[in-house]
Parts: C-alpha cells; structure tokens; sequence
C-alpha cells in the first residue's frame, strides 16, 4: 500500500509540468497574411491546418514537434511554425488569435511560459475532415511526453520523433 501511494505521488509530481501544456487543432487563413508559402498559394483563401501548443506552466517546454493524423493517409508534419498571439481588434472586442508565422520547420527549440506556438500543416481543412493532432515535447526537468487530441497525456521513454 505504501509503495503504491508513494509511487502515485511520483507520477502526480512527474507530470507536473506537461499537465500545463495544452494542444489544438485549428484553422488558419493563409491567404489574409500572405504566410504559407508552403502550405497554399499566398492569394488562396482555403483553410489550413494549425496545430496550437500552449505552455502554461511556469518554465519552458522544449523540441516540441506536431503531427497531423488522417484516417488512410500517412501522418503529416508541419511545415511552418509561428506564434500564436491573442489581440483584440478594437478595445470592446473579444480577443481573437492571431498566427504570426515566422520559420520553415517542424520543431520549436523553446516554448516559453505563458505563450502559444503554432505548427501550420500542408493539407486544407475542407480536404482533410477528422485530422487529428498529437505533439511532443519535452519537459523542463528531462521527461518526454506525448499529448494527442482528445489531451491524452504519455509519458515516453525516449524521443524517437516523427
């Protein structure tokens, strides 16, 4: 009984951190900044598929890498990664997010506490229905853990990434 306590309070204290680490599969316009090069035409206005990792615990996540999952299909990496940022059109308006691409890639070194990161996939959203997402990432005392849609959290071994 007490070996069974006392390892159940390691793994509450295990996943302290990767417990504030959320994920999202949204869309994204990638016509309206002209960001996605990679993902559709600059003048397009399709909805792409973005993966959203927020880090709300106090310390830094790191290697964090998405993918795509579709039924059928081979899972599929992000090819643009940017930031996520909340803003408000005007003062009275309910704030809305906002993804600031930056760099070609699949992987963030760093994502910092208190902030979004968003992984922009090369398939649309009419094209791919029932995509689901699952990210990686490591957490700031070493462990590994994966997190998929529905915000299943595993710990891994190792990172064997995608």
């Amino acid at each position: 009984m007490l070996q069974r306590d006392l390892r159940q309070r390691e793994q509450i204290l295990e996943r302290q951190q990767a417990n504030y680490v959320e994920l999202e599969l949204k869309t994204y316009s990638g016509g309206l900044t002209g960001v996605p090069a990679a993902v559709t035409a600059a003048s397009s206005n399709r909805l792409v598929l973005l993966a959203a990792v927020t880090n709300t615990s106090d310390r830094p996540v790191r290697q964090v890498t998405c993918r795509l999952n579709v039924a059928g299909q081979a899972p599929a990496l992000p090819t643009r990664l940017g930031q996520i940022a909340q803003d408000r059109i005007f003062q009275a308006a309910t704030p809305q997010s906002f993804f600031n691409s930056f760099a070609d890639g699949s992987t963030f070194g760093v994502i910092r506490a208190q902030t979004s990161a968003g992984f922009a996939f090369p398939v649309t959203a009419e094209d791919h229905p029932g995509a689901q997402v699952e990210a990686r990432f490591t957490d700031d005392a070493g462990l590994h853990w994966q997190i998929d849609n529905d915000l299943h959290l595993h710990k891994l071994p190792n990172r064997d990434d995608w």
